[in-house]
Formats: C-alpha cells, sequence, structure tokens
C-alpha cells in the first residue's frame, strides 16, 4: 500500500495556526481572470462559515488544495477585527498614503498584530469589544482603507500566490497582541457613509417625482434586486456596479431613496454570494461608486412609454384613464400589467370575457360568439413575442416570451375594465345565439367524437381478424 503524500507547507502552517486558536478554510491561490474574481475566494460551499479547528478537516483540505491561501474569520472568533489597507496601482487606489493622511490629522496607530499582503498592503489587527461589534462597513474610511469584522475574513501568512507573491508577518501573534482601537478610528469606522452626491436628490427631485415616475422606478427597483440577486460568480460585481449607475440615476430625479436602494441592493449582493466572497466592504463600495456615478447623470424625464420600448398611446397626464375617468397610473413597460394593458388596447373591440361563464368571447364583426380555440391565449402570445422584440435584453426578452408571461397577461387582461363583462350586459337573443351555437358545436364534437370510435372499434376488429388468421400472439 502506497503512503499517502506529504502534506504542503501550506497544510502544516493551516494546522499550526489552528492549534493557536484560530479556526482556518481554505481559499484560491490562483490569480484573477478577465471578467472573473477568484483568488482569495473560498473553496469551500460556506466559506467562512466553514472555518473549522479540526486537524482532520484541515489536513483533508489542503491534501485536496496543497496551495490553498488560508482564510482566517474576522470578528469573536479570533478576538479581533482587520483594518485593511490596500494598494491597487491599477485602480489608482494607495490606502497607504491614505492612512498617513489620517494618522497625520488624529495621531499615530498604536503598534499592533500586522501582517503585509503580496501587493504591499497591510492587515492591522484591533481588539475586538463585543459590547461594539465591527462589521464589514468602512463608515467614512477613505478609498483604499477596508474593514474585515464580523462575517468577514482575511488570508494569513505564509500563504502564497500563484505567482509566487507571500503573505507575510510584521509583528506576528503570539509576540503581538491586537490593541485596543484608537477613538479617532472607531469613530471613522462607525460613522454612516458620506454620499458625496446626495444633494442632487434634492435638486432634482421637486418637479420630477409624480406618481407615474415613482412606480417605474419602484418597479424598476424590484427588477434590478433580482437581476443581483440571481448574477453568477465573473459577473456579480459588474452587474451590482452597473445596476447601481442605473439606480442612482433615478435616487438623482427624487424618485427613489439612496437608504433603501442601498439596503435592497446589498441583500442582494448578500443573496448571490458577493458580500461572503468579497466581504461587505468592498460590496458597500461597489454600490456607493455606482450610485454616486449615476447620481451624477439624472434620469431623463419619462416622456412616453414608446422611450422604453413599449407601445403605450400618449396620455396627457402619464398615466392610463380608467372607464370612470380615474387616473391608473401605468406600469413599467415589459410588466406583466404593462402587456396586459396593451392586450385590452389592442382587443377592446373584439375581446370580452366573462367571469360568471369562465370564457371568452369573440366579435367576428357581425356576432359575438364563444371562443373555443383559446383565441385569447394566442393573441396573449403574439403580443409578447411582438414585446420581446422590441426589448433590447436578451435575458428580459426571453422572459417576456415565457408561456408563463403569455399566461400571465391574458389573466390580467380578463379583469381589465375594457374586456370585462357581466351576464346581464348581453341581450336575451345575444345569449341564446351563443348558446345555441355552442351546443351545435357540442352536438358535432359528439358527432367526430362518435365517428372516431366506431372508425377505432372497426381498425381494432380487423387488426384482430388479421392476427387470428396468421395465427399471430394474443395480446
Amino acid at each position: 500500500m502506497n503512503a499517502p503524500h506529504p502534506l504542503s507547507d501550506l497544510g502544516r502552517a493551516a494546522l499550526e495556526i489552528a492549534s493557536a486558536g484560530w479556526p482556518v478554510f481554505p481559499c484560491e491561490h490562483r490569480l484573477d481572470l478577465p471578467g472573473q474574481k477568484r483568488c482569495k475566494r473560498p473553496l469551500t460551499r460556506c466559506g467562512l462559515k466553514d472555518a473549522v479547528l479540526d486537524p482532520i478537516q484541515i489536513e483533508t483540505w489542503w491534501r485536496q488544495w496543497p496551495n490553498a491561501l488560508i482564510g482566517v474569520p474576522t470578528g469573536p472568533q479570533i478576538g479581533a477585527f482587520v483594518l485593511d489597507v490596500d494598494i491597487d496601482p491599477e485602480k489608482g487606489v494607495d490606502g497607504a498614503e491614505e492612512l498617513t493622511r489620517l494618522e497625520a490629522k488624529n495621531g499615530t496607530l498604536p503598534v499592533t498584530v500586522e501582517s503585509r499582503t503580496p501587493r504591499g498592503g497591510r492587515h492591522l489587527l484591533f481588539r475586538w469589544d463585543p459590547a461594539r461589534p465591527i462589521t464589514n462597513s468602512s463608515g467614512r474610511l477613505p478609498l483604499g482603507i477596508d474593514v474585515r469584522g464580523q462575517g468577514g475574513y482575511f488570508i494569513v501568512a505564509p500563504s502564497k500566490r500563484e505567482d509566487g507573491a507571500a503573505y507575510g508577518w510584521e509583528n506576528p501573534p503570539g509576540l503581538f497582541d491586537p490593541v485596543e482601537t484608537p477613538a479617532w478610528l472607531w469613530d471613522l469606522i462607525t460613522a454612516r457613509p458620506e454620499h458625496k452626491a446626495a444633494s442632487r436628490v434634492f435638486a432634482f427631485g421637486a418637479s420630477s417625482s409624480g406618481t407615474r415616475e415613482t412606480a417605474y422606478a419602484r418597479a424598476a427597483l424590484d427588477g434590478a434586486a433580482r437581476e443581483v440577486a440571481s448574477a453568477g460568480a465573473g459577473q456579480r460585481n459588474n452587474t451590482l456596479n452597473a445596476i447601481a449607475y442605473r439606480l442612482g440615476r433615478m435616487i438623482a430625479r427624487g424618485w427613489l431613496s439612496r437608504d433603501e436602494v442601498e439596503v435592497r441592493l446589498l441583500a442582494a449582493a448578500h443573496e448571490n454570494g458577493l458580500v461572503q466572497d468579497d466581504g461587505g466592504f468592498a460590496t458597500q463600495r461597489t454600490i456607493s461608486s455606482g450610485l454616486d456615478a449615476g447620481m451624477s447623470n439624472p434620469h431623463d424625464e419619462l416622456q412616453d412609454d414608446r422611450q422604453f420600448g413599449a407601445a403605450y398611446p400618449k396620455q396627457p397626464a402619464s398615466v392610463a384613464v380608467d372607464e370612470n375617468g380615474e387616473d391608473d397610473p401605468r406600469p413599467p413597460a415589459f410588466t406583466d400589467e404593462a402587456l396586459a394593458l396593451r392586450f385590452a388596447e389592442r382587443h377592446a373591440g373584439d375581446l370580452r370575457y366573462v367571469a360568471a361563464w369562465g370564457r371568452w368571447l369573440q366579435y367576428d364583426g357581425g356576432r359575438w360568439d364563444f371562443d373555443d380555440t383559446l383565441l385569447a391565449f394566442d393573441r396573449s402570445r403574439k403580443l409578447c413575442r411582438e414585446a420581446a422584440a422590441e426589448c433590447n435584453r436578451a435575458s428580459t426578452a426571453s422572459s417576456i416570451a415565457s408561456a408563463k408571461t403569455v399566461a400571465a397577461v391574458e389573466r390580467l387582461a380578463k379583469a381589465d375594465r375594457r374586456l370585462a363583462a357581466t351576464i346581464d350586459q348581453w341581450d336575451a337573443q345575444a345569449v341564446k345565439d351563443a348558446q345555441s351555437t355552442q351546443q351545435e358545436k357540442d352536438a358535432t364534437e359528439n358527432i367526430v367524437i362518435a365517428i372516431d370510435g366506431l372508425i377505432v372499434a372497426k381498425v381494432a376488429e380487423l387488426l384482430r381478424k388479421g392476427g387470428q388468421e396468421r395465427g399471430g400472439c394474443s395480446a
């Protein structure tokens, strides 16, 4: 029997770190690819939640992934949070310079447990205070300085990336202990993030936040949250930033609250795993960056629904008007409601639905008659196909053309006041004619069924006789 391969250096280091009381889990050591963030991402299904002290599990992991980086959760599990001072020349980020400015203004940070990162950044550990828990929000710290608290993690030495660049200790644990957080740093971390473009809300909100705009924006927010939550690995951060930009443009018009948008997008990022992989602060930065950019470019006025790809007729007050003359705010283009309105507008002259009968009726130019050919469903399908062709987003177009949307449009159209009808709206003769026509159809169907039955019986008899004549096996 072959002896097992010796455990890798990083595997032995992971065991040593765990024996000192820090739970560990494996993270990806390979570098990022274009459009795909993979370096430092957890290799286990639940990420930092899988962190353990168990040597058997740790050895199993590092035999499976011998070069894995060593991830350690931050917060109460290790009794410390991490101040992450990042340097990224490609993005123009220099957290070290920003920290120097902060220290010049507020005082030098005390010596504490500290490690260096492959790009020359720093991880500074500060004592955990259960009475004042820290999350992954950086508050009002400048760009390039992040926080890893409860729900976060960091990579520890001697982890080494695919290119050989390694993490190393400047002030290793055991020789140094995490120190108490200075008051000025605590104040910056716990302060509410500053919204640089918040004034845009007041500049544009007063004149353009009507009912229709609000309804449009809120539906857009709901759809945006779903889109972020369903974004796959490699697309999550870009999707989040792009959607934050679009919503930021609506915030600038006063159609949405920035606070609500941030909460909804952050929750969606939690759902798709981005927060767990990149940390809450990095995710919040992505959201803030997109919102700030969007708020500097306010959304256009909603002049006409055709602007958004839906063929609505213009209304003086940007609303639909029901049969009682009451305002009925337009739903956003391409929603089930919007498509149902288009259906009703198109077929107000030739379709009616009577709930008491549970039947659609169609007008052939001379009379109303029951429809037994799924005409309404077919016309809903045709309308949805047309709308899908108008939409310039492939994922949305696919959804519009789906059977689910077709059925939803038909169902909603049944309640539209232009199509919904009651029994007493039809005169006795019309009902009698329709019922007579139906009876004739039923009789015809019965004859066809009877004929079909005779044919089937005759064929069966001939087959049976043929089998007997050939001496075949009976069933």
